[in-house]
């Protein structure tokens, strides 16, 4: 009955593309249409850092930087909206030199106060998110004139990477903020950045549309009209609505899809590595997961090679540390090979031979987030399985609803898949949202692990200035997680995309992030 439910809203929205199609024609507009396969959420972009939301914001809103994680360029940092900035010895004070004429979308003007307005709202919210945990390290933010100075409690030589990424602190008009407060970014609400398009409407569940925004400070302007995010749950329809000429875009295409249309001899299939790593989270505060030696035996039950090799087709590598090789101070740790007695003797030491005694594991997955997800969390359940844990395996095809599921820590299941991909791609970025104490109840950190030895560690990697020691203590804070295995650490995924042959300057980001900035379509 589910299955009929989605075909029937499949081609409702199929029949839907071939109108807009039609009319978009006659009025001979340049429209791109990009495919995404599960919903946005929310669109503030103080409040969350999912992946497709920044990638869409990242065209309505920008920072005081760019930070670009895609090209030739990949890891530079130049101006965006602070037109230069001072750094002082210490790492601890950047000051800024905001950019004059620059009009936001409701024609209202970017100021040195406005950017201020904009950090304190996040630094001084009462909700959780990311950003917040990005510029937890501010102590103040002064604004003199045309310059905003910005001043931290500890030395940071990534801050300007944070600031710039795709999920980073980005301008909002204050006009909109003080109109829609709270409320901001919601369905009905406008998105007023200061991007080269403009937010022009959104249906839930289906679509957003952006327009070119003719006053744009930039001289280089957008060269097609607008973009449409078209929501297409979908694999098959995806494929077929690209085929047909009504998407133009789709992202994160199973290795088997990427086959099928590299056949296709209109359309350009895109292979590239990223910084995502994709772990099963084991959640270490609930019994008896708390021990060390049945995470481990979990890591020694699943064939990973396995799993890249005969569902991913080889699109990925597999964890040799929590964090990916594209990860500023990343290490090569150590692998848990696949080991099947291994793991039983862990359980035997840990007083569960052969499963005796141990109650099911009850784990959740998504469906439709990640490259062949929910088959990847069933293909673990079957290797931990057949070394004597029991599974019982829950899938979730709601990406919002799975996100609050992992946040709330009464509601964490002992087990959870997920995929982090670090914008900024530097370590600490990376392990404090999913590993750090400070995150143990909060969202990304589905683990709860809360090693106060790690989070040490990783706090003074992070504030030493010599970078030899820096890299030193990083790894010493990946060996710690390695062997501590709060997570069954799976591969560091690389994805697909696919573009019809007549639409040029497409840009992904090894943080997976789709960059339309230059994009064209003959």
């Amino acid at each position: 009955m589910k299955r009929k439910k989605y075909l029937l809203s499949s081609i409702v929205i199929f029949v839907l593309l071939l109108s807009l199609a039609f009319s978009t024609m006659a009025a001979d507009e340049k429209i791109l249409n990009v495919g995404f396969s599960s919903a946005l959420g929310t669109m503030d972009p103080h409040t969350t850092t999912y992946t497709d939301v920044s990638a869409v914001r990242y065209h309505i809103f920008e920072g005081l930087v760019r930070f670009k994680s895609w090209g030739e360029e990949k890891g530079v940092v130049e101006p965006a909206l602070a037109e230069s900035w001072e750094v002082s010895d210490d790492q601890l004070t950047y000051v800024f030199k905001i950019r004059e004429g620059v009009k936001f979308h409701d024609g209202s003007e970017l100021t040195a106060q406005v950017v201020k307005d904009n950090f304190d709202r996040v630094m001084k919210s009462d909700w959780d998110s990311a950003i917040k945990a990005y510029l937890k390290d501010i102590e103040k933010v002064e604004v003199k004139e045309n310059t905003v100075s910005i001043t931290l409690n500890t030395p940071s030589d990534t801050f300007l990477n944070v600031l710039g990424a795709p999920t980073g602190l980005t301008m909002v008009s204050s006009e909109a903020l003080e109109k829609y407060g709270k409320e901001y970014g919601g369905i009905n609400n406008a998105l007023v950045g200061t991007g080269p398009f403009k937010f022009v409407e959104r249906t839930e569940g289906e679509k957003l549309v952006i327009e070119r925004f003719d006053d744009y400070w930039k001289d280089d302007k957008p060269k097609v009209d607008k973009i449409v995010f078209y929501i297409v749950p979908e694999s098959g329809t995806r494929l077929s609505m690209l085929q047909s000429g009504d998407l133009d875009i789709i992202i994160r295409l199973t290795p088997d899809d990427a086959k099928y249309l590299e056949k296709d001899e209109r359309i350009n299939v895109i292979k590239m590595p990223t910084n995502r790593v994709l772990f099963m989270g084991i959640n270490t505060a609930h019994e008896p997961f708390n021990n060390v030696k049945l995470r481990k035996a979990m890591n020694y039950a699943v064939n990973k090679k396995e799993i890249i090799d005969s569902l991913l087709s080889g699109a990925g590598r597999e964890c040799d540390a929590p964090i990916a090789p594209d990860t500023l101070n990343y290490s090569s740790i150590m692998t848990y090979d696949y080991n099947p007695e291994k793991a039983k003797e862990l359980m035997a030491e840990a007083g569960y031979p052969e499963g005796e005694g141990l109650r099911p594991i009850e784990m959740l997955s998504i469906r439709g987030r990640y490259p062949m997800d929910y088959l990847v969390s069933q293909a673990v359940m079957n290797y931990l399985e057949s070394v004597g844990f029991k599974v019982n395996l829950k899938i979730e095809g709601d990406l919002p609803v799975y996100l609050d599921i992992l946040g709330d820590p009464k509601r964490r299941p002992d087990m959870s898949l997920l995929g982090w991909a670090v914008s900024t791609m530097d370590a600490y970025s990376a392990m404090y949202q999913t590993l750090h104490p400070d995150r143990a109840y909060l969202f990304a950190n589905n683990s709860t692990y809360n090693n106060p030895i790690f989070g040490k560690t990783l706090d003074e990697a992070q504030s030493t200035k010599d970078p030899e020691v820096k890299k030193e203590l990083f790894k010493e804070a990946m060996q710690i997680v390695m062997e501590d295995a709060p997570w069954i650490f799976l591969y560091f995924q690389d994805i697909f995309i696919a573009v019809a042959e007549n639409v040029e300057g497409v840009e992904l980001g090894i943080t997976e992030h789709l960059v339309l900035y230059d994009v064209d379509k003959k």
